[in-house]
Order: C-alpha cells, then sequence, then structure tokens
C-alpha cells in the first residue's frame, strides 16, 4: 500500500471521527427551546460522517487490501 493511501484512510478515519464527535456535541449542548429547524444539523453531520466511514471502508475493501496482498493497481 502506498503512503499516500494510507494517510488518505488515516485522514478519513480522522475527519469521520471528528465529525461524529461535534454531532454529538452540537445534539447534547443545546437547549430545548430552539426552532424546529436546528434539529436537521446533527441529521446531516450524521450522514456526512457516515459517507465517510462508508467512502474509507469501500477504498479499503476494493484497493487496498490488494495491495497489501501484493497485487498492483494496474496504471
Amino acid at each position: 500500500m502506498r503512503p499516500t493511501s494510507a494517510i488518505s484512510l488515516v485522514a478519513g478515519l480522522v475527519f469521520a471521527l471528528a465529525g461524529g464527535l461535534l454531532t454529538v456535541l452540537a445534539y447534547t449542548a443545546g437547549d430545548g427551546g430552539k426552532p424546529w429547524h436546528f434539529w436537521i444539523a446533527p441529521v446531516l453531520s450524521a450522514g456526512f460522517v457516515a459517507l465517510l466511514l462508508a467512502l474509507v471502508a469501500g477504498y479499503y475493501l476494493r484497493i487496498g487490501r490488494l495491495e497489501m496482498k501484493g497485487r498492483p493497481r494496474g496504471e
């Protein structure tokens, strides 16, 4: 596996974990008297975190495992 691929996987995981933490903090830190549209922010950020995790997992399953077994990328 190339160093840039490993760095990209780690960066994706870090961003996903940071987004998840911010989602939890944004949802739990607020008081209950906000307008209806404030509930959408945690939902959107949770979806973004799920998307990042899916991209990282998909990349690892399709490309990362093959490269770690020694197969070339096919450039």
